[in-house]
């Protein structure tokens, strides 16, 4: 699989299918894994060209453990490097969670590059500073420290698993600590001028609520309400997920 240097920092990537390009863009403590392990990529690879990232920090990418290395510009001129790498004028993006986050900065840096925008279970408000400084310190703890919490809330399936090994914690906790410190999105709505699809679980409350709350203000924005889903089955549940999704990309297009 491949890679690209970004200002000296290693970014993993890997490409699937044929067709428009679509950038895959991963949650907190995951990687590009996920996107199969929840069937997208076997599902959508026969009509899109499907760019899958390991969001640095993440997977096979490079992890530093600085703060500073984490700001959102700099996860979106990963993605640019990778389509420059590419020759790839302009493509759709889907992110989930920090992928969403991430999304929210493609518009902002880098919006003349995207056809159009799918945002799953994030919005531009930040989550309280208490919140982040426990995530940050169970991190600081180690991966079986992380595992024990996620399985306190709910079932973590062994893929989960493995990708959460897959990380490093120290990394983990570098990058949610710029998310703590750094402002929130609420500036990049204005930006997002290219249709774009927002989604996200009913039971998943804190994002819910803030995407009920920007939706009026992004100026082509779809919204979608997923009855009983969580955060992470907003990515999971693909046989809910995907119609919405497939949808949006077959009525945006390439204008």
């Amino acid at each position: 699989m491949p890679y690209i240097n970004n200002d000296g920092i290693a970014i993993h990537y890997h490409v699937e299918g044929e067709g428009p390009a679509l950038v895959l863009q991963h949650g907190q403590g995951d990687n590009m894994q996920a996107w199969y392990d929840a069937g997208h990529v076997a599902a959508l690879r026969d009509r899109h060209k499907l760019i899958l990232v390991d969001a640095r920090g993440h997977g096979e990418s490079d992890k530093p453990y600085l703060a500073d290395a984490y700001h959102i510009s700099q996860n979106v001129a990963d993605i640019i490097a990778i389509l420059d790498e590419l020759s790839i004028d302009k493509a759709h993006y889907w992110g989930h969670s920090m992928g969403g986050r991430i999304g929210f900065g493609c518009a902002k840096y880098a919006g003349a590059r995207f056809h159009s925008l799918i945002i799953s279970s994030m919005s531009p408000y930040k989550r309280p500073k208490i919140e982040r400084d426990v995530a940050i310190a169970q991190y600081k703890k180690g991966v079986e420290a992380i595992l024990s919490d996620r399985r306190a809330e709910g079932d973590l399936t062994q893929e989960e698993e493995d990708r959460i090994r897959a990380n490093d914690p120290l990394a983990q906790a570098a990058s949610l600590t710029a998310v703590r410190d750094f402002p929130d999105q609420v500036d990049t709505l204005k930006y997002m001028t290219m249709p774009s699809l927002v989604y996200v679980g009913e039971l998943d409350t804190f994002w819910r609520e803030g995407l009920e709350k920007c939706v009026g203000d992004i100026p082509q924005a779809t919204f979608i309400l997923l009855p009983g889903l969580g955060h992470q089955e907003a990515l999971e549940r693909g046989d809910i997920v995907l119609p919405h999704v497939e949808k949006f990309l077959a009525g945006v297009g390439e204008a």
